[in-house]
């Protein structure tokens, strides 16, 4: 899938890559908004970090750029110099748009001048893939990354056996049989619903929030409103008590 991505922007394709950190059971319990991520490193240094994102909120964008400056910036031990910095890509796959106007399923982000397009510096990549913006073409035209983003959306209804012409790569058809496998292996199966309810309870604690924030908030507007009520009243009170005194005077 890397190369996939690298292809679709022109760039390099990775010759060697070497996963860093398969991810941690307790990790994957614990981070209820995504998957915990997958990071690796080729053969000339430069870091790759694949994540898949359930959930959307309205700060994504920003996560991200912490994402990758935390790691960029981890490369370097005190005393070290800049030039040993090395690139660091993130791909992200996205269950949910993304909280920004993209057009395309398919995004490459990085730093560059808004006139001329000059990118300051390379070392920055993100990529997202929005499973949600992508629609399939006709099967027989499928470009690599269609088909993994294929793969990523409808993954559980491929059979490794029986895959559509356009899908039947070697690619493609280890990556379903390891699917397959997943899902037969009670000890990952098990992983993978509780990943599910950690996912649900967190939608539903948000909500709850959201609900609970409704009604303080109406309450608050309650309790301001009576006293603004009381205060109105009470000038209004002063106010008539005033004319009527006005009224009573002797002329």
């Amino acid at each position: 899938m890397v190369n996939a991505v690298l292809e679709e922007s022109k760039q390099p394709k990775v010759v060697e890559l070497q996963i860093l950190n398969p991810y941690n059971p307790k990790e994957f319990l614990g981070g209820k908004l995504s998957i915990v991520d997958i990071k690796a490193k080729n053969e000339t240094g430069e870091w790759f970090l694949i994540e898949v994102q359930i959930q959307m909120y309205s700060y994504f964008p920003q996560r991200l750029l912490y994402y990758w400056a935390k790691n960029y910036q981890t490369q370097l031990k005190e005393g070290e110099q800049y030039h040993l910095l090395q690139k660091v890509n993130i791909i992200c796959v996205c269950q949910e748009s993304l909280p920004i106007a993209t057009e395309h399923y398919y995004n490459l982000f990085r730093v560059q001048d808004v006139e001329k397009h000059v990118t300051l510096s390379d070392h920055l990549s993100i990529y997202t893939l929005e499973l949600p913006k992508f629609v399939a073409k006709k099967e027989a035209l499928m470009k690599q990354l269609e088909q993994w983003a294929y793969f990523l959306k409808h993954g559980e209804s491929l059979d490794d056996e029986k895959l559509p012409k356009s899908l039947d790569t070697p690619e493609i058809r280890q990556a379903v049989s390891e699917l397959k496998k997943f899902t037969l292996d009670e000890v990952e199966r098990g992983l993978y619903e509780a990943r599910l309810k950690a996912v649900m309870d967190e939608k539903s604690k948000l909500y709850d929030n959201y609900l609970s924030g409704m009604r303080e908030g109406k309450q608050a507007g309650l309790q301001e409103g009576e006293q603004i009520g009381i205060q109105k009243g009470k000038q209004e009170g002063r106010i008539e008590a005033a004319k009527n005194m006005l009224r009573s005077e002797p002329r």
